[in-house]
């Protein structure tokens, strides 16, 4: 249980919390916490202690904190003399095995083609596949080249050099022309083809002519694993090019490249690359380990020999997360060494507490969000004045302590941008001018007075027709944060009078029922910027995440709204266009700030938690780069999930067992 102490502190982005504490001032960055509000605080654990029954303990949302947010975290430090990541000491040079925790399917469905289902995923893709340049937000914007000697980029040519004498696991050169053969394979699965003009090829030179000026085509090409000989995926790539060189026409809406008149062929190709179904463990490979050994509970990656550097790490193993039941075990029996999957607060404490004297945490930024997307098109939340006042009834500043570790509040301007970008991207004077859309049950009421909703005899709220409507508020059931909060919010919108539904569902039917359009309000994960960390990442998933909100779009025409407080229209799809192509600081700021403005103005949903990931590593021999323990952290290393972090340290010679 997460446990409140009078006058913790902890450091949460400036937001001020209301209703679950009876007193909190600031202190500058520190917000300074009196007294908990029993009442409101025992409404929401009863909550928790019930959710806690029926889900389990695990999550598979991302993580996300703050520094010493004992408030929010409950316990971050443990007082043992274990206060960095790195550890003073001489390299062990007896065989060593780093134990991490990875999603695979298990045998006999598990295979080695990245493009099929069950074949390499996010979760282990960096510890087999090498990537051009290695990414980071933190401390500043930085590529750091990795396949690449050098690159540049200037008035949109994308110029690249491989480093000489790079090596496939099997023995084979890898070549610019694997590079750009992976490139191809991408077609439908990276929008980087929106934007790729040519194409040039000359040994071990690679340049890419974009129709763009934005530098964030960087993060598009060198997210990209390198994962396709030409010598086995050529055919389909081949395929791919001709389909880009022949297909594509200009979007007069963008300027950008589409494919219309492609998606039969595009679709053809991708069901005859599906049937290819190699073995993991045979596949050639460009990263620092490859597939030894597969089974039904890990995989155990061993060093590629033929990589560029040479491993400290002898072998990692890779464990899977089958279910939050196994998952838990797993970390109570200490079987990983670095783990950072999500798990309840009960959970987080009692593995704190048993391994108090050697555990070591951190809070590395995830740059994700929990929210919950309102659906604007279905009676009643098609009303803005009913989705200002459920965000008004929520008080985001309770569940987020109760929610998962390393939860920090949302934005209770509802901008569609995280708390931790928000200074970054907007001037302080136009943030404060928005309107609060936070915990305030009195300008709740105000919204549905003013709209004629009235209370009945029993305190219910009832329509300007005398019915109750009903807001359905739908959770994959197996998530514990989804279903934390849903409930949560579920009992204080039924407290503020609201006629609230709570509907968990298993994973696919959640999924499944909210993009149907059918629910009024869904958790999801809208509002994350970890690809780009960027406004445009976080308002261009409006395309993905829309059709949870009943918003649809005609093919080719552009995606115009009505502001409802200015009666204006915003040009949605031109408008995004013009947020990718911004160039320097004031015309970014300029653009996101209308953004900021028609999020704040239309609420699409209910900014709730931003997190970090807490990572959690058990043995005391394990040094890794730089990294104060309960801190959020702002380092290259830490700033990705934990398996792209430790292929990051891998590579640069960060991560290694002492004596």
């Amino acid at each position: 249980m997460v446990k409140f102490t009078e006058d913790a502190a902890f450091k949460g982005g400036g937001l001020k919390g209301k209703g679950i504490y009876e007193k909190d001032y600031y202190e500058g960055e520190r917000i300074v916490i009196k007294r908990v509000n029993k009442r409101v605080f025992s409404l929401i654990l009863v909550s928790l202690m019930s959710v806690a029954a029926l889900s389990g303990c695990g999550s598979k949302a991302d993580n996300k904190g703050g520094k010493d947010n004992k408030g929010e975290m409950g316990t971050v430090t443990t007082g043992n003399k274990y206060n960095n990541a790195f550890i003073e000491g001489e390299k062990s040079t007896e065989k060593n095995v780093l134990s991490t925790v990875i999603e695979f399917e298990p045998p006999p469905s598990v295979q080695g083609n990245p493009y099929a289902k069950s074949g390499p995923n996010w979760s282990y893709l960096p510890l087999i596949y090498d990537y051009l340049a290695d990414y980071s937000p933190l401390p500043e914007r930085t590529f750091k080249p990795s396949l690449l000697e050098k690159y540049t980029y200037e008035d949109g040519l994308l110029d690249m050099t491989l480093k000489p004498g790079l090596k496939w696991s099997d023995g084979s050169d890898l070549t610019a022309e694997d590079v750009v053969n992976t490139f191809y394979m991408y077609l439908g699965r990276s929008p980087m083809w929106n934007y790729i003009e040519k194409v040039d090829v000359k040994d071990n030179n690679i340049k890419l002519k974009m129709k763009t000026k934005s530098e964030l085509v960087l993060n598009m090409v060198f997210a990209i694993p390198i994962s396709s000989p030409r010598k086995i995926y050529g055919k389909w790539a081949d395929r791919y090019k001709e389909v880009i060189e022949n297909y594509r026409e200009i979007d007069p809406r963008t300027g950008n490249y589409v494919w219309p008149k492609a998606k039969e062929k595009i679709t053809e190709i991708n069901n005859d690359l599906l049937k290819y179904l190699p073995n993991l463990t045979e596949i050639p490979v460009s990263g620092p380990y490859y597939a030894k050994t597969v089974n039904t509970t890990e995989i155990l990656f061993a060093v590629n020999e033929n990589y560029r550097i040479k491993p400290e790490i002898e072998e990692i193993r890779g464990l899977r997360e089958a279910n939050t039941q196994t998952y838990s075990i797993a970390v109570l029996d200490k079987q990983f060494d670095i783990e950072n999957a999500g798990l309840s607060p009960e959970l987080h404490e009692e593995v704190v507490k048993k391994f108090k004297d050697e555990i070591r945490m951190f809070l590395s930024p995830a740059f994700a969000s929990i929210g919950y997307s309102f659906n604007v098109n279905k009676y009643p939340t098609n009303i803005p004045e009913v989705r200002k006042a459920i965000s008004n009834a929520i008080n985001r500043e309770t569940i987020a302590p109760i929610s998962e570790p390393g939860s920090l509040v949302g934005d209770p301007k509802n901008s569609g941008l995280l708390p931790s970008i928000v200074s970054k991207f907007s001037d302080d004077n136009f943030y404060k001018s928005l309107d609060d859309h936070g915990y305030n049950l009195e300008k709740a009421e105000k919204h549905l007075k003013s709209i004629g909703w009235t209370r009945n005899k029993d305190g219910k709220w009832v329509d300007d027709k005398g019915q109750m409507p009903e807001i359905e508020i739908v959770v994959v059931g197996g998530w514990a944060a989804f279903m934390i909060s849903g409930e949560a919010i579920t009992t204080m919108l039924k407290e503020f009078g609201l006629n609230a539904i709570f509907r968990p569902m298993e994973e696919a039917a959640a999924w499944e029922y909210a993009d149907s359009g059918k629910s009024h309000m869904v958790a999801d994960f809208f509002g994350g910027v970890s690809t780009y960390n960027h406004p445009y990442e976080s308002y261009n998933g409006l395309g993905y995440y829309g059709k949870r909100m009943g918003i649809t779009s005609e093919p080719g025409k552009p995606q115009i709204f009505t502001n409802p407080v200015t009666k204006e229209e915003f040009n949605y799809t031109e408008k995004i266009a013009e947020l990718f192509n911004a160039q320097g600081e004031e015309e970014t700021k300029k653009v996101t700030q209308e953004f900021m403005k028609f999020y704040n103005d239309y609420v699409f949903n209910v900014s709730l938690i931003e997190k970090y990931r807490v990572t959690r590593v058990y043995d005391t021999k394990l040094s890794m780069a730089e990294a104060p323990v309960g801190e959020a952290l702002k380092d290259f290393y830490w700033s990705s999930h934990l398996n792209n972090a430790i292929a990051k340290m891998v590579r640069d010679k960060k991560i290694y067992f002492v004596k």
